[in-house]
């Protein structure tokens, strides 16, 4: 009884291995017919990602990060800076958590 136990699952675990390897060995080679056809290698991925999609990206995200700030401090709070401590507080937050975005996205490395 326990050699057939274990034989099962030695047998599932390789069916689970070969499974994985196949479904790799296919992604790489859909990859690689993609990229046959439309001439476009990894290269030209990585060039896109460093030349294009990392500068819109940063651009995105200051203009979402502008429009954030500007209607959460002074378009909800026609008053701002009457409560000093509250109003500088929350700008405090919000341009700290502004850095940490930009310096997130500067640091991306893409995959």
């Amino acid at each position: 009884m326990e050699v057939a136990a274990a034989k099962s699952v030695r047998g599932a675990a390789s069916f689970t291995v070969t499974s994985a390897v196949f479904t790799s060995s296919r992604l790489t080679g859909l990859r690689r017919t993609v990229a046959m056809l439309t001439g476009h290698g990894e290269a030209v991925r990585a060039d896109a990602t460093f030349w294009f999609l990392r500068p819109l990206l940063w651009i995105v995200l200051i203009l979402l990060l502008t429009a954030t700030g500007f209607l959460q401090l002074y378009a909800k709070n026609p008053i701002f800076g009457a409560d000093i401590v509250s109003d500088n507080f929350g700008l405090l937050v919000w341009a700290t958590g502004s850095d940490i975005a930009s310096r997130t996205l500067s640091n991306w490395k893409g995959s």
